[in-house]
């Protein structure tokens, strides 16, 4: 089949399933509070259940995320991990969510106003290298060379002028699907500021066909500025239906072949 037939037949069943998606509110314990969400699209089934504290929140608790720190959540989708974010932050601080989705976007929003936390705010835009508009497509990736997901021009924001405009980040959390590299190489400014950094790296082809690769995602970090740790992505749903986690935080050099799949990497700013 003729890739633009085949396009228009994918972005068509998509569109199909999302109108017909039953939005709908629900309520669960989030890292240990109370929440009512709204689940907005297929991909936010996955929140609906409790969800505990997420180990990297934890790791990052002990060093930068502290009541009273702003953070940038990149990705946010329906805004869950931003409102623990939140959460850790207080209602001195403050947690800017972007998310490229304008149906995830506006469910991230709803989330943070029905649970009367002030200090989220979330934007419906990308982020990228630079600031201005980015091709998205509905697969909630940026929209590869041939557009195979079709393609939204939607706002984007680098991490530097995200900093300009809202006050320097002492922590930025990011999970942009592949696009890691890109969103990196916008944020010279910010990373030599030495903030915290949390970064889900997709290893392989999501990565690549940005022109990312691990090494250069750990390029960004030098190690006089700053101390690197790895751990698996592994949340996961036990028989019982809950979510659990074992993951562990170690020095990246001993982590050995976690760098070949999907990981978290934590770079702690030195002081």
């Amino acid at each position: 089949m003729p890739q633009p037939m085949l396009r228009r037949l994918r972005v068509a069943r998509f569109e199909r399933e999302h109108r017909a998606f039953d939005s709908r509110i629900v309520e669960h314990d989030y890292a240990g509070r109370r929440l009512q969400i709204r689940i907005a699209t297929p991909y936010g089934e996955r929140y609906d259940r409790d969800w505990p504290e997420l180990e990297e929140l934890r790791f990052l608790r002990a060093h930068k995320l502290r009541p009273g720190a702003r953070v940038f959540d990149l990705g946010a989708s329906h805004g869950i991990v931003a409102l623990m974010l939140a959460d850790a932050v207080g209602p001195q601080g403050e947690v800017i969510a972007l998310e490229a989705d304008p149906t995830e976007a506006a469910a991230a929003q709803e989330n943070a106003d029905v649970n009367g936390v002030a200090q989220l705010r979330c934007l419906h835009a990308a982020a990228g290298r630079y600031s201005g508009t980015i091709a998205f497509g509905l697969n909630g990736e940026v929209a590869d060379a041939d557009a195979s997901w079709g393609a939204q021009q939607i706002e984007a924001w680098s991490v530097d002028d995200l900093a300009k405009r809202h006050g320097a980040p002492d922590l930025v959390f990011i999970d942009v699907e592949g696009f890691e590299q890109e969103v990196l190489a916008g944020a010279s400014g910010t990373l030599a500021a030495r903030p915290d950094w949390f970064v889900e790296v997709h290893v392989g082809d999501k990565l690549g066909k940005f022109g990312g690769s691990v090494e250069a995602i750990l390029e960004h970090f030098p190690p006089d500025a700053y101390d690197l740790y790895a751990g698996p992505d592994d949340l996961r749903i036990a028989p019982d239906g809950t979510l659990f986690q074992e993951a562990e935080f170690r020095p990246v050099a001993e982590v050995g072949d976690l760098l070949s799949q999907r990981f978290f990497l934590v770079a702690v700013g030195r002081r």
